[in-house]
């Protein structure tokens, strides 16, 4: 019997406390290609994680073609000796076969071909909105992370211009994997999944939804302030319902948030962390959902307020166009005028009868499977 060749993914982001995007992202690339029954033939795919964590990769039930692994090292050992350019060649330990690394960091490697994401260059471009001391550390090692993988991998044509520009990569050591959405879990909720989600989160009548983290990069100010300069009878009917998890350098953003809620301005942030059906369901009852960031490398919840069947206010950036098509009403995201102007157009005016099924083919253009076919096609 032939020896399967080992695809070893780095899994940390499947083991982390809330799944991020790049946990999403991660997960369906891995149960795609687990799924592949040509490609299982031929291939193993272990997931690497840190000692300790396994038990949270049981949540995930991936099928038998999909093993885990711990590293030989604790975590905080592992990330300390990653975080100083001390590994050594992982392959010698972990066995050769190919690597792919889903979130900018990769490993040492000796006899083995490793795929690296590099999901943005907001870092470079953007430095004023990352977290200090995740701006040190993606300055000092981005560049050195990108030199030792076979290829790059990202997640629009936008990212990877930016990324040849950034970092002078050649553009054909450059792939585009566009992320997908999954239309089992991201679709339009019933009335009365919306109504009992609004309920827990104490959102009275109709609202504008927000979804990602609290932090600079995705313009927030910017957003609160125009928010606050719709007419009265839209604040009044229309609440504000931010939904993320709290991130960086976002104190002025949370008393934005206050100072408006003091002002009689409604705006809703959860409490507690949202899970992904509340989130399904927030987005089907939107009015709009808004995406103002600076930059994005893709711009995820476009894509899911639209399979949701849900209209969208977003930067005009040329990765979210990725995204959003000609279905989104674009603003320029430095501008709170515009930001609003895009907001009061979209509330105001009813959909067209025939957006729902337009953004649900729009949608079927964005499919994971087709992600992890990119992807197969580097490991084969």
């Amino acid at each position: 019997m032939t020896r399967k060749t080992r695809l070893f993914v780095d899994a940390a982001p499947l083991v982390d406390s809330h799944l991020s995007g790049v946990g999403h992202a991660t997960y369906q690339v891995v149960e795609e290609l687990s799924r592949d029954t040509a490609f299982t033939e031929t291939h193993q795919i272990v997931l690497l994680i840190a000692l300790g964590t396994r038990a949270r990769l049981s949540k995930w039930h991936f099928n038998q073609a999909v093993v885990p692994r711990s590293l030989p090292l604790p975590g905080r050992v592992f990330n300390w000796l990653l975080k100083h350019n001390a590994l050594p060649w992982m392959d010698l330990f972990l066995g050769r076969g190919v690597y792919l690394f889903p979130n900018f960091r990769n490993w040492p490697l000796l006899h083995s071909r490793s795929y690296t994401y590099v999901h943005d260059v907001a870092f470079a471009r953007h430095p004023e909105t990352v977290e200090p001391r995740n701006l040190v550390h993606l300055r000092k090692n981005v560049a050195r992370w990108i030199r030792r993988s076979t290829k790059v991998v990202t997640v629009s044509t936008t990212s990877k211009q930016e990324l040849a520009e950034e970092f002078g990569i050649d553009p054909a050591d450059i792939v585009v994997a566009r992320n997908g959405v999954d239309p089992t879990r991201y679709r339009r909720s019933d009335p009365a999944r919306i109504d009992a989600t609004k309920r827990n989160f104490g959102i009275a009548g109709d609202f504008i939804v927000y979804v990602g983290n609290i932090e600079p990069r995705k313009n927030l100010l910017r957003l609160i302030a125009a928010y606050r300069s719709l007419p009265k009878t839209l604040t009044d009917r229309y609440q504000l319902v931010m939904v993320g998890s709290g991130g960086w350098l976002n104190e002025e953003i949370v008393e934005a948030i206050g100072r408006a809620r003091h002002d009689g301005y409604r705006i809703v942030r959860p409490s507690r962390f949202v899970e992904d059906a509340e989130i399904v369901d927030l987005y089907s009852g939107a009015r709009c959902a808004v995406l103002p960031s600076f930059h994005e490398g893709f711009g995820m919840p476009v894509l899911e307020a639209l399979a949701c069947g849900t209209r969208v206010v977003a930067s005009d950036l040329g990765s979210i166009r990725e995204a959003g098509g000609d279905l989104v009403a674009y603003c320029d995201p430095l501008s709170v005028e515009s930001i609003a102007a895009a907001l009061k157009q979209t509330i105001e005016t009813e959909p067209a009868e025939d957006f729902l099924s337009r953004a649900q083919k729009h949608v079927e253009n964005y499919s994971w499977r087709r992600t992890a076919e990119i992807i197969k096609q580097l490991v084969l």
